[in-house]
């Protein structure tokens, strides 16, 4: 289970935005009876302070790695790569660092709430904070 609190508050000492996003996922191809998916992703958005929040780039860090394990090496490495990036003053755009549960459907429900669109997999949920 991603460590969202923890992940969370270390957003906030760094300095950036730092939000929550719970999210529900019907499985499409369960064998029993509908399977729901649940979980909790945490981003972070470092503002750029040359533009007016019209763009962005996206960083992802999975926290259940391809072979199952969990991703805690890729976890520290990108928030001391978000430290690094919150004290830099020349960025162009928004940095929006996601921290997804429950892999590719985590990431796919992020997404969605981000745009505001929906499928019938996932339960559309608006997200907090858009750049």
């Amino acid at each position: 289970e991603l460590p969202v609190d923890w992940i969370h508050n270390k957003l906030l000492s760094i300095g950036l935005e730092a939000y929550f996003h719970n999210f529900s996922v019907r499985m499409p191809f369960a064998q029993s009876n509908e399977k729901v998916l649940t979980g909790t992703n945490v981003y972070g958005i470092i503002r750029a302070p040359r533009i007016a929040s019209t763009e962005s780039m996206v960083l992802t860090v999975p926290w259940i790695t391809m072979d199952g394990h969990q991703n805690r090496a890729g976890v520290v490495a990108v928030l001391a790569m978000a430290a690094h990036f919150k004290r830099q003053a020349y960025w162009a755009k928004d940095i929006v660092i996601v921290f997804v549960d429950r892999g590719w459907w985590g990431m796919q429900a992020w997404l969605e709430g981000y745009h505001g669109t929906g499928t019938s997999q996932c339960k559309k949920i608006k997200i907090s904070a858009r750049v």
